[in-house]
């Protein structure tokens, strides 16, 4: 783990990344790729550990052997010293991830260290990936399924709810009209009517 210009004494311990195993070493030898010290003055390298897994910290932020896989819910870089959680909006299903997958338009996951993402539910929908929630359908609008990306439009002269996790749309009553603009059933001005 040390060397000497002239292979005598003094000797300097070989850096991080670079081993020796020979007394009176002139230099210090580069480790393979993949490959690293435990520190400084080292005489063997060792194998980091590859993405998904994480090990022993050696104290130079390398993660060296023995590896364990990361669990579903989690993952790690390559020569990773600690599996981190997937953020909220991300999950892995299985172990040994090397890197967290968005949940897709009408999932979500609301916490980090998702093993799986979660389905909109009826009267929300989500269109982006990677999100935390759905969305509550907007007035006027409504979903009817699991896994809505969209909430779909209410039909001529009917409405539902703001905010009300509309499953379906209700029609507007006699006397009164669809406001288009609003989506809210309004009364009918004087001198005029609407069939229901």
């Amino acid at each position: 783990g040390t060397r000497s210009a002239s292979g005598l004494a003094p000797c300097e311990a070989c850096p991080r990344g670079f081993f020796t195993s020979t007394e009176r070493a002139t230099e210090c030898l580069a480790c393979p790729a993949g490959q690293d010290t435990q520190g400084n003055g080292s005489s063997v390298c060792v194998t980091k550990c590859p993405a998904g897994s994480a090990g022993v910290d050696s104290g130079l932020g390398v993660g060296i052997p023995p590896c364990s896989a990361c669990s579903p819910g989690s993952y790690a870089p390559s020569a990773a010293t600690a599996c981190l959680e997937c953020a909220a909006g991300y999950f892995t299903a299985e172990g040994a991830a090397p890197e967290c997958a968005m949940c897709g338009p009408g999932t979500y996951s609301a916490v980090p260290g998702q093993s799986a993402c979660a389905e909109c539910t009826p009267g929300t929908a989500q269109s982006l990936s990677g999100q935390r929630q759905c969305e509550d359908c907007a007035r006027g609008t409504f979903s009817d399924t699991d896994r809505a990306e969209e909430c779909e439009p209410c039909g001529p002269g009917q409405t539902s709810d703001a905010d009300s996790r509309a499953t379906g749309c209700i029609p507007c009553a006699a006397g009164t009209a669809l406001d288009a603009q609003t989506a809210r059933c309004v009364e009918c001005p004087a001198g005029t009517f609407a069939r229901a």
